[in-house]
């Protein structure tokens, strides 16, 4: 035995002088680095590609489709003129026909110029009581003074008639009888003056009177005419059907031009509510023909109002019904179809990879060199080509990146 088989059997060692052996084993060494290379490599991120989309323009025919549900017909009362509410003729659920008087108004402007005018008059009428009270009073003495000049008169006279036998047996000197004459005379001259006095007196008086009196007329004939007109201020409905008036619309309520009142719904007749998708927005038009299918028929609507505002990419539209279904529930659904006009305003992508419709996604569009960033919505297919929901122009490249 050699010093190394010793040693190597002391130690407890044996060489491996199997083949077979150290081929399993190099196997295994080779199997454990594949198996690391696999791992390391599997948790690489895999480079993204491009997925490149040209945006087109064409001419597109075809069959919008929609859904709604029947609603009543409303129309809503709305003031065109401004006063107070005097008095409410008719309360809420009230069946009304057309030109029914639903409320009465008083002018406020007019009310204030009632309530001057009728102040005015009442000063006028006041005025005229004093003015005519003063004339009786002014009457009664100047009655006086007559029957006192008079009385003076009567008796001059008399003196003057006694005077006048005495002057001529010489018991009173002529002077005497001369100075009793010109005190006759005196107050016959003032008789006469206080006579032409209460003439012009008179005639003042009466003038101040018909003045007062016309004005009285003028004031009277005024606060007739604004009181008709500040209380003949009516609101009535154009449309029958069953009232809905504002929960908190009570009498002596400011009404201004353009108050919504409430609302009139009409039992006998309703609108046809219809959601279209956004993409078909810019091919609805008043008077288009919608088709709705109800219970199981077809009836012909016309629209008669487009909604401007896009709600969570649907434009709402309200179609009337050419004849009325025998049986019309409100809230009853249905589905709508409207056949549109070859437009040149489509703009769309042919069959994008991996995308679903109706869902937000980013891209980058290039436009004349330039990259713009912008979330894009793809429409339900139509033959074959995917309308575009965003911001876009024809000549557009979408660009996004995709696994």
């Amino acid at each position: 035995m050699t010093y190394a088989q010793l040693k190597n059997e002391l130690e407890g060692v044996r060489p491996v002088n199997n083949p077979q052996k150290r081929f399993w084993i190099i196997v295994l060494l080779l199997a454990f680095v594949m198996a690391s290379l696999f791992v390391i490599f599997s948790f690489q991120k895999e480079p993204e590609k491009l997925l490149s989309m040209q945006v087109q323009q064409g001419q597109l025919q075809d069959i919008a489709r929609g859904t709604g549900t029947i609603k009543g017909l409303s129309y809503s009362l709305v003031s065109s003129i401004e006063g107070r509410v005097a008095e409410i003729t008719h309360q809420t659920s009230d069946i009304v026909a057309s030109g029914d008087v639903i409320m009465r108004l008083t002018n406020p402007e007019l009310t204030n110029q009632l309530e001057k005018a009728s102040k005015e008059l009442v000063e006028q009428n006041a005025e005229k009581r004093a003015l005519i009270a003063q004339l009786n009073l002014e009457q009664v003495l100047r009655e006086e003074t007559r029957l006192k000049l008079r009385s003076e008169i009567a008796e001059a006279r008399l003196e003057s008639h006694g005077k006048k036998r005495l002057s001529q047996s010489g018991a009173v000197s002529q002077i005497e009888y001369q100075k009793i004459q010109l005190q006759v005379k005196n107050l016959e001259a003032l008789l006469d003056l206080n006579l032409k006095k209460e003439t012009f007196s008179d005639e003042a008086a009466k003038a101040k009177v018909e003045s007062i009196a016309a004005k009285i007329d003028r004031l009277t004939s005024e606060r007739s005419r604004l009181a008709e007109q500040a209380t003949q201020l009516v609101l009535k409905t154009q449309h029958p059907g069953v009232l809905t008036l504002e929960s908190s619309l009570k009498e002596g309520d400011i009404i201004t031009r353009g108050s919504k009142l409430g609302e009139v719904a009409d039992p006998n007749d309703a609108i046809a509510e219809v959601l279209f998708p956004a993409f078909y927005s810019n091919q609805l038009a008043l008077g288009g023909q919608l088709e709705i299918n109800m219970n199981k028929s077809v009836y012909m609507t016309t629209i008669v109002k487009i909604y401007p505002k896009i709600e969570k990419n649907f434009v709402r539209v309200e179609a009337r019904f050419e004849q009325l279904p025998s049986e019309l529930k409100e809230n009853t659904a249905f589905s709508a179809t409207l056949k549109l006009q070859p437009t040149d305003e489509v703009l769309f992508v042919e069959s994008p990879q991996r995308i679903t419709p109706n869902h937000s996604y980013s891209y980058t569009i290039l436009r004349n060199g330039v990259s713009l960033d912008m979330s894009l919505k793809f429409s339900e297919a139509i033959n074959g080509k995917y309308p575009v929901i965003g911001a876009v122009q024809k000549g557009d490249v979408l660009v996004a990146q995709v696994k």
